[in-house]
Order: C-alpha cells, then structure tokens, then sequence
C-alpha cells in the first residue's frame, strides 16, 4: 500500500504543535490528504475486479446522494478515477460531443462555451490520446484525464 502513495506521513513535534502557525496548519492538511487517499486506495484495492454498487438515498429535495465512504463517484478525483462501468455502452454523436465536454471540464475548461470546448478537445487530441505528460499535469484534474483514454 505505501508503494502506491508516494506522499509520506508528516510527524507533528511538540513545538509545531504548540505555535500551530502556518507550517502547523499545512501539515494537519496534508495527513488529512494522506489519509483520505490510503482510504480510498485501500477500499478500490478490495473491490478490485469486483462489481459493486452503491447504495443511494434521496434527500427531501430530491437530490440522489451515495451512501458510501471513501469510493464513490461523487467523492474526490482519485475515487473516480478508480472507477470503471462494467459494461460500456456505443455513443452516438450527442454522446461523443457530451464526453468532449466532459474531457475539457477535466481540463478545466469549463468556463468556456459549449461549442469552443468541442474545438478545444478536437485542437488536442492528439495530446490528449497520446497521454503528453506535460499536457496532463497542466489539466486541473489529471487522473479523470488520464483515465478517459
């Protein structure tokens, strides 16, 4: 498991602690990081090669919600990209425009029309499907982008 997570555990000393300033601070957040992350690792780990399901509920204004911990398709970027459907399904041209969409969402495009997104996505494809390093890491959600090819 700790070969999968390159990001080590940081040790709190009594005198960080204690100042709780910034450093103090960075470090609560970055444990939080680590552990949410071996969590999730840990739980696609035992699910792998499994079919799972989630179980839903539905809040008083309608909103469907998982009801599971740390893998979910609504939870954070690495519990998504962990995820594949079972069985895939043929697009039609309105799907394929809604996973160019999407593509460029991953990138952080969203703010830009609908139509300039497609362009987007068609001008980089070939960045895009020959997984360009350099090209990934700049996208504001990297894994999801590596994971639609």
């Amino acid at each position: 498991m700790k070969e999968l997570l390159r990001i080590k555990f940081k040790k709190l000393t009594r005198e960080t602690y204690f100042k709780k300033d910034k450093e103090f601070y960075t470090t609560l957040q970055h444990n939080s990081q680590y552990y949410n992350d071996s969590s999730v690792l840990q739980v696609a780990l035992l699910f792998y090669n499994f079919v799972i399901y989630f179980p839903l509920f539905v809040e008083w204004r309608g909103r469907l919600f998982t009801e599971s911990g740390f893998l979910s398709y609504q939870k954070s970027e690495l519990a998504r990209s962990l995820l594949l459907f079972n069985t895939g399904q043929v697009l039609n041209s309105d799907g394929l425009n809604s996973l160019k969409v999407y593509t460029a969402n991953c990138y952080g495009k969203d703010k830009l029309s609908y139509n300039k997104r497609l362009k987007w996505v068609d001008d980089n494809l070939d960045l895009i499907i020959n997984i360009d390093k350099e090209f990934i890491f700049d996208a504001s959600e990297p894994l999801l982008l590596v994971v639609l090819n």
